[in-house]
């Protein structure tokens, strides 16, 4: 969609978005299993946004020293191969009515903080739309036959 909204503005050059994001996944996944082939290997990026957490705090057991290293060395590798870019960090939504998001988002504002990157902080957009009803910026994927 970023693509295709970029691309109907006459006065921009042309740009490819690529997403790698996979449902379920999480940062360590990504280092271990999918990086080299997914990340490294794609064209020079001029932008990176990064958003992971939600899963990371699932899956991982010690979130609040695995998930900072995790990230760190994330980082590490995206300049390494993508040495130009501009990384974006980006706050997780919330995924829960008791704003249990909120311990993800300080670990990645400290990162944000301690890395000096720009923050793009989607919390408390998405729970301003949470109030006017459920799942107001939700949006799920069903097969037509399931319609």
């Amino acid at each position: 969609m970023v693509r295709i909204l970029l691309a109907s503005q006459p006065d921009l050059p042309p740009c490819d978005v690529y997403n790698e994001g996979v449902s379920g996944e999480f940062i360590r996944r990504l280092l271990d299993t999918r990086y080299d082939k997914a990340v490294k290997t794609k064209p020079p990026a001029d932008y990176i946004f990064i958003r992971y957490g939600l899963n990371d705090r699932s899956k991982i057991k010690d979130f609040d020293t695995a998930f900072p290293s995790d990230y760190r060395e994330l980082l590490t590798r995206l300049r390494q191969d993508h040495p130009k870019a501009q990384f974006i960090s980006m706050t997780v939504i919330p995924y829960a009515l008791d704003n249990l998001h909120e311990d993800i988002n300080t670990v990645i504002r400290q990162i944000v903080l301690a890395e000096q990157l720009p923050l793009f902080d989607i919390a408390p957009r998405y729970l301003e739309e949470l109030k006017k009803g459920p799942n107001m910026l939700n949006y799920r994927r069903y097969a037509l036959d399931k319609i």
